[in-house]
C-alpha cells in the first residue's frame, strides 16, 4: 500500500512488517544493501586478488598455487573455493588441509571438500597434525547447519522491522 511517499507492507494479520520510502519514477528498483548482506560473495571474484588473499591467509597458499597451476588451467578457481569455506572453518584448519591436498594431490575444490568430510570428527591431534582439533565453526555454536536458521531468527527479525 502506498501513503503518500512511504510505502508500507503488511503481514495479512494487519502487523507493519516493513516501510521505505517510495522511489520517483517508473520501474525503478529500490536495493538495500543489508537485505543481501547475508547472501553477499565474501571473497575477491579478481585472479589477482584471490592470489594476494590465499598467499597471505594461509603459509600454504603459494605452494598450493604453484602446485595447482601444474594440474589445473583455473588454479585460483580451487584457491577461491577454498577461501569461501571460512565461514565453516577456521583459517588455521584450512591452512592445514591446503598442505595435506597437496602431500596427497588432492587440490580440486571436489576432493578438498571430500578430505575435510573424511577429517572431520576424527581426532587428528595424534597424527602428524600440529592442530589440536578440527572442527567445524557452526558446531561449535551449537547449530547444527550454518546454512539452516532457527525460526526465532525471522521472529526476532520481525520484531525489530515492527519496532522500526
Amino acid at each position: 500500500m502506498v501513503y503518500g511517499f512511504w510505502i508500507m507492507v503488511y503481514d495479512r494479520n494487519g502487523n507493519k512488517v516493513l516501510s521505505c520510502e517510495a522511489q520517483d519514477g517508473k520501474h525503478l528498483v529500490r536495493i538495500d544493501a543489508e537485505h543481501y548482506e547475508p547472501i553477499a560473495k565474501k571473497v575477491s571474484t579478481s585472479i589477482p586478488q584471490v592470489r594476494r588473499d590465499f598467499t597471505e591467509r594461509f603459509s600454504n597458499g603459494a605452494r598450493y598455487l604453484d602446485a595447482a597451476g601444474t594440474k589445473f588451467d583455473q588454479p585460483t578457481h580451487h584457491a577461491r573455493k577454498i577461501m569461501e569455506l571460512q565461514e565453516l572453518y577456521s583459517d588455521a584448519v584450512l591452512d592445514y588441509f591446503i598442505g595435506k591436498a597437496i602431500d596427497e594431490c588432492r587440490m580440486d575444490i571436489k576432493s578438498f571438500r571430500q578430505m575435510l568430510k573424511e577429517y572431520n570428527g576424527r581426532d587428528i591431534s595424534q597424527s602428524s597434525c600440529t592442530l589440536p582439533e578440527v572442527s567445524i565453526k557452526a558446531e561449535a555454536s551449537g547449530q547444527a547447519d550454518p546454512l539452516t536458521r532457527e525460526c526465532s531468527y525471522y521472529e526476532e527479525y520481525l520484531k525489530e522491522v515492527r519496532d522500526a
